[in-house]
């Protein structure tokens, strides 16, 4: 009986634990700009064309195309980025810069 009871607690803090995680961890969205800004965007000269965000489980990703205003770097960008776990941090999986007509 009382390793019964030992299994439903652990089974319950696994999963409040994974519930907590999963309400306050971020969509990925706000991360895409992050990322973008690694790669020597400025937020000011990108507009968000397309983006979105989709989960399965535990994995999450968001993705975004933008169109550059920056002189230097026309075109339109798109990136996507994925995490396996809420737990792991948000890595780049797609990048691409397509100069488009010029």
């Amino acid at each position: 009986m009382n390793r019964n009871r030992a299994l439903w607690i652990l089974a319950t803090i696994m999963v409040a634990l994974i519930t907590v995680t999963l309400v306050t961890s971020s969509n990925g969205l706000g991360q895409l700009e992050q990322h973008l800004a690694e790669q020597g965007w400025e937020e000011s000269k990108l507009t968000l064309m397309a983006g979105g965000y989709s989960s399965y489980f535990l994995r999450q990703s968001a993705h975004g195309r933008y169109a550059s205003s920056d002189p230097t770097r026309p075109g339109e960008v798109t990136v996507k980025i994925e995490r396996p776990t809420p737990f792991h941090d948000w890595s780049v999986t797609t990048y691409r810069h397509d100069l488009g007509d010029t």
